[in-house]
């Protein structure tokens, strides 16, 4: 099994070596560490030069956004297989081999994934939710991606992951234009088309941002792409077993949405999502209640969300 890592980079001068690092101290070594530096100004791909590895190559490109940069690194790969790590999150030390274990535990699969904590400012740590995994015991063919998705954290994290390359292009890696959710999009579309296999193990250590820090569904951002994406796919797959649990998966984002919006005042286009939502969610009480918020003037329910 030879595994290419990609990393995206984008100003993460204090995170990118503790990074490299995890990824050089595999118990399972990569065939190439691809650190893709997407137009960096604060000196991070200085550190990476710095790294004295025959394994690590640096590729430079103008600031294009997270999606260009990992399809770069993608299409540079030269193994079969393709893991992905944040410039700001950390491997554990034998993720690689849980993945290559999955590999072979579960040939068929073209997707590889673990399960991954958080892990906060202060050094605290915190295990995400993993409901309604399809399997008994530590690992198993994720076959309802989507009623996981819909009731846990997520399941598939683009920190803790492994994919074929040739699944990875064809499913056109990932989406470009979007800020944020288009690792979402290309999780969906690789479960509808191939086999996932998953390991509750921990793999990788997500970092927590602070609240808010990475919104970028903004005033002037009137659409919702990932959800747009997610109801383009319900309508052109077939097979209703592939979107079983798509419903509330999408009505789970766009109650995400809703909330985002309130936070950032703008409640006539949460009402809109809102209602919405009511088309796929099982929620209709927190709805109902979010709704209710988005009546009151913007101060007040700001004011409210907070409580």
């Amino acid at each position: 099994m030879n595994i290419s890592v990609v990393i995206p980079l984008f100003n993460k001068a204090n995170s990118i070596l503790p990074a490299i690092n995890s990824v050089l101290s595999q118990t399972f070594k990569p065939k190439e560490l691809i650190v893709v530096n997407d137009g960096s100004s604060d000196g991070s791909e200085i550190l990476v030069e710095k790294v004295e590895n025959p394994i690590v190559k640096l590729i430079h490109q103008a600031n294009q956004g997270v999606s260009v940069a990992r399809n770069v690194g993608i299409s540079e790969a030269k193994g079969d297989w393709i893991a992905f790590l944040d410039a700001d999150d950390l491997w554990m030390p034998d993720f690689l081999e849980s993945i290559a274990k999955l590999h072979a535990q579960f040939p068929e699969a073209e997707v590889l994934a673990t399960a991954y904590e958080f892990l906060y400012a202060n050094g605290t740590k915190s295990n995400i939710s993993l409901n309604k995994l399809p399997f008994e015991g530590d690992s198993g063919y994720l076959t309802n991606y989507f009623h996981v998705a819909a009731s846990s954290h997520p399941p598939i994290c683009s920190s803790a992951v492994a994919v074929k390359k040739s699944s990875m292009d064809h499913v056109n890696g990932f989406p470009v234009g979007l800020k944020s959710g288009e690792d979402l999009i290309t999780w969906a579309k690789l479960f509808l088309d191939f086999q996932v296999a998953y390991s509750r193990k921990v793999g990788a250590l997500y970092i927590h941002q602070p609240a808010n820090s990475g919104i970028s569904f903004s005033r002037e951002q009137k659409h919702d792409p990932v959800g747009e994406s997610l109801l383009s796919l319900k309508e052109k797959v077939k097979d209703p077993e592939k979107i079983k649990g798509l419903d509330l998966y999408i009505g789970r984002w766009l109650k995400s949405k809703s909330m985002i919006l309130l936070e950032i005042g703008e409640n006539r286009l949460a009402r809109k999502k809102i209602l919405e939502a009511f088309s796929f969610s099982d929620e209709k009480l927190k709805l109902m209640a979010l709704l209710f918020i988005s009546l009151f003037p913007v101060k007040i329910s700001k004011f409210i969300l907070k409580k």
